[in-house]
């Protein structure tokens, strides 16, 4: 954990985002079923190693995944957006509307989970959406 907390202290350090003007941290979210068989959220974990170096509260239950998708591996962004229409949801507006989200997700590979999980954070008032993750792949 000490390696994980570095390189997310690195990594804050290099983001063009001032950690003063978040209010709340939100980790994207694994389906049920998904959290169940691998026991941990690794977005979770990242969020809370920022929340430790920052401060920040997290809110775990406000984003969910509502919606079993088949694995993103090998699917062009188009498909990764198709695959992701309808799985992610707000459950709860008065801790988040009108804040600033930082939305935390461990590898980023075309942004269409963020973009998805984004855009569900704004349809309900969230006044701004910033995402980190701790990698970023390329499609090949």
């Amino acid at each position: 954990m000490q390696i994980l907390n570095e390189i997310i202290s690195n990594t804050l350090k290099e983001a063009i985002i001032p950690p003063r003007s978040i209010d709340i941290i939100i980790p994207v979210p694994l389906h049920e079923e998904k959290l169940k068989k691998r026991g941990f959220n690794q977005s979770l974990l990242i969020a809370d190693s920022i929340s430790k170096l920052t401060s920040i509260p997290i809110s775990k239950n406000n984003l969910v995944k509502n919606k079993k998708t088949p694995p993103q591996i090998g699917l062009s962004k188009h498909q990764r957006i198709k695959n992701l229409k309808g799985s992610f949801a707000v459950t709860s507006l008065p801790e988040i509307c009108e804040k600033s989200i930082l939305l935390v997700d461990d590898i980023m590979t075309t942004g269409a989970t963020l973009d998805t999980c984004a855009s569900e954070l704004k349809k309900v008032g969230v006044k701004e959406v910033y995402g980190l993750t701790l990698a970023r792949t390329m499609l090949k």
